[in-house]
């Protein structure tokens, strides 16, 4: 699936600022502290984001995948065992205060997940009021996951919203 990036902890991979606009595709991302921090548009497409912790920061940090606040767009990637524990180890238990393994999504942002697959339950959500979230899936199987996993936190006034991927277009 392309060119893998290995940090080993040490770096972010990249912060869009507010009036820019990135488009990545067929990258494997494997432990960086985060990946993105988005203030403009992020498209990525067809790409693996492994083993990610923004807890190794040593600091509550939002998403360990991307910490959104604006329009970010996923398209057939894999989210494969990215963590945000803050040392909370194995086995994993949720805690209200940690800061999604996958995705923080702020106030005002939208985030568009098309044909991701979550893999683990170390790849989580966490949405706060304002937010919105849209899967598109031919199932309802990952949005069903996310509402139902303790791992995942939804505060009042996000929105997760499924939709069937015929509607796409």
């Amino acid at each position: 699936n392309g060119a893998t990036l290995d940090d080993d902890y040490h770096h972010n991979f990249m912060t869009i600022e507010s009036s820019a606009k990135a488009s990545i595709e067929n990258l494997n991302f494997n432990k960086f502290y985060r990946c993105f921090v988005n203030n403009g548009e992020l498209y990525v497409k067809n790409a693996v984001f492994k083993e990610n912790d923004a807890a190794k920061f040593g600091t509550k940090t939002p998403g360990s995948v991307i910490y959104n606040k604006k329009t970010a767009t996923f398209e057939y990637c894999v989210f494969d065992d990215n963590d945000n524990s803050r040392g909370g180890g194995h086995p994993y238990h949720y805690r209200a205060d940690l800061q999604a393994g996958v995705l923080y999504a702020e106030a005002g942002s939208m985030t568009n997940l098309i044909k991701c697959n979550f893999k683990t339950i170390y790849d989580t959500v966490h949405a706060v009021d304002g937010s919105m979230i849209v899967i598109y899936d031919n199932t309802i199987r990952d949005y069903n996951n996310l509402t139902k996993a303790i791992n995942n936190n939804f505060e009042a006034g996000s929105c997760l919203e499924f939709r069937h991927i015929s509607s796409l277009n």
